[in-house]
């Protein structure tokens, strides 16, 4: 497929499976690879000037190997799975030809942008806490080329410890129409403008000018790259004057920050917004984890850490969980039925062993997926979570292919939560009774360990008729997941008598009355 604009091309090559799989492109991409050279003199020849050409291996249902997925990176070929191209197609029905900003700033990120003219007059300052910051008025054309927004429905890393939530088109529209009629916006857009290597931007400080403040005034020089300067908050405002049909010349205030912190730029735009439209409890919830990263306070550190784990999970296109949870305000789906709220709710809740035991702020008891470190916890545990799943997975690949559509359950809220409470529930086992040793293992080895003990729960599941799929699916509220757990256990009790955990001793009695 080839697209092209007054500077920019995309070539790309498309690749689709009917049903999520494992798939090897290698000769595809080599052919692609050989050809780029080719591709790029011939497609420059159909523009005047000299523009710039990407390349993208799309790909739907396909899950690329980690040699594919290098050679594509080696060789500056961009991979769209399904979830880029749904997030593109989202923003363009929400930005219209707008949109074009986002996918510039994606593909020609640090690359200049011929001719822009990029020198303001501004006014230099420090806050409180020491970070730089200046302040100037700008054409909102000049921002939206040089700008990027980070939205927690796009899919590469960078954009797990965003904070924006994605654009709504009718407010975009209805600040285009306020713009026509005369309206203006007296506060600023709020931004961080990006550096390599915490260089200094360019600023031609004024010498002749007298006054009595701690600032100075002078002419700062903005970055010539695309998604150089990222929008904290005001990316509505912004991307509102690219509605606009008014062809008067307009500028729009703007406050801006050099190399902030990610976190303190989240920190800024939750300040900012907490008190107005409410922010979403998955998203709220996904930015606190990023403020709590390593908190001295262990229950703290802990609930981010858990947050990030499924963040991780939902992000990385060789796990299970990939955009099957709603971490901000994706649309719901058959397949993206899961939320954060109520996995970390239901499934990683505070009793379970998995990361240990807190005594008010302190950690008191190492967990059986605690490793040497928070990242190195987060990467066993992600490790360990993907294995088991992707068992679960490859045991029952309709079920989890339908989510919560016709005919599935396990890959939905309440099977996903009983089955992280299973596991919980058997490491405590073979680490009490079979001399199992976690610390001594990573979370490849621990699942290995573990799966085995899956197979009566799959195979409960496997053999429910209709209604009784029916009954599963219909539970509701906090006891809904126990239900389920203790259906699970049951399984794995008449697979393996000795695992008869103390409640699930009560159960049968309760459930046989003996």
């Amino acid at each position: 497929m080839f697209a092209a604009g007054p500077e920019s091309i995309a070539i790309v090559e498309c690749k689709s499976s009917e049903k999520r799989r494992r798939v090897s492109y290698q000769k595809d991409i080599n052919e692609l690879i050989s050809m780029k050279d080719g591709l790029r003199r011939s497609a420059q020849e159909l523009l005047k000037g000299k523009p710039k050409v990407a390349f993208i291996f799309a790909t739907n249902n396909s899950v690329l190997s980690d040699g594919d997925r290098k050679r594509l990176r080696a060789d500056s070929i961009f991979h769209f799975t399904e979830a880029d191209i749904e997030y593109f197609e989202q923003l363009t029905d929400h930005l219209g030809p707008a949109a074009k900003y986002q996918l510039c700033g994606k593909l020609f990120s640090g690359q200049k942008i011929p001719g822009l003219k990029n020198k303001v007059p501004a006014i230099k300052g420090k806050v409180a806490s020491g970070h730089t910051f200046y302040s100037f008025s700008v054409e909102p054309e000049l921002l939206l080329q040089v700008g990027y927004v980070l939205h927690r429905t796009e899919t590469d890393a960078e954009s797990s410890q965003a904070y924006q939530r994605l654009l709504k088109r009718k407010r975009i529209d209805d600040i285009g129409k306020y713009i026509d009629e005369g309206g203006y916006f007296p506060n600023s857009v709020i931004v961080n403008i990006s550096t390599k290597r915490e260089k200094d931007l360019k600023f031609d400080q004024a010498s002749s000018i007298e006054h009595d403040s701690a600032t100075g005034l002078g002419v700062l020089h903005l970055p010539q790259v695309y998604r150089s300067v990222f929008i904290i908050d005001g990316q509505h405002r912004l991307y509102g004057y690219s509605k606009a049909k008014s062809t008067s010349h307009h500028t729009i205030p703007v406050v801006a920050f050099h190399n902030l912190p990610q976190e303190e730029q989240a920190q800024i735009f939750v300040d900012i917004n907490h008190k107005q439209e409410s922010v979403p409890a998955n998203l709220l919830r996904s930015l606190m984890a990023d403020f709590h990263w390593k908190s001295e306070d262990a229950g703290v550190a802990l609930g981010a850490l858990k947050t990030r784990l499924l963040n991780e999970m939902n992000a990385d296109d060789n796990s299970p969980f990939y955009k099957r949870i709603i971490m901000a305000q994706e649309p719901r789906t058959d397949t993206r039925c899961l939320t954060l709220e109520t996995l970390l709710k239901w499934g990683l809740s505070s009793n379970l062993v998995f990361f240990g035991k807190v005594k008010g702020r302190t950690l008191v008891k190492h967990g059986y997926l605690t490793d040497v470190s928070y990242d190195a916890t987060l990467e066993k545990s992600l490790s360990f979570f993907n294995s088991c799943f992707g068992y679960v997975e490859g045991k029952l690949p309709d079920q989890w292919e339908a989510g919560s559509g016709l005919g599935g359950f396990i890959s939905m809220n309440i099977g996903v939560s009983a089955i992280m409470r299973t596991l919980d529930r058997v490491l405590d086992h073979l680490v009490r009774f079979k001399n199992l040793a976690p610390e001594e293992m990573n979370g490849e080895g621990l699942a290995n360990q573990v799966t085995p003990y899956l197979d009566p729960p799959v195979d409960f599941v496997k053999h429910l008729d209709s209604e009784g799929l029916k009954k599963l699916r219909s539970l509701f509220g906090s006891g809904a997941t126990e239900k389920v757990l203790m259906e699970f256990l049951y399984a794995i009790h008449q697979d393996y008598d000795d695992f008869n955990p103390e409640d699930l001793a009560q159960w049968i009695r309760d459930r046989t009355g003996e």
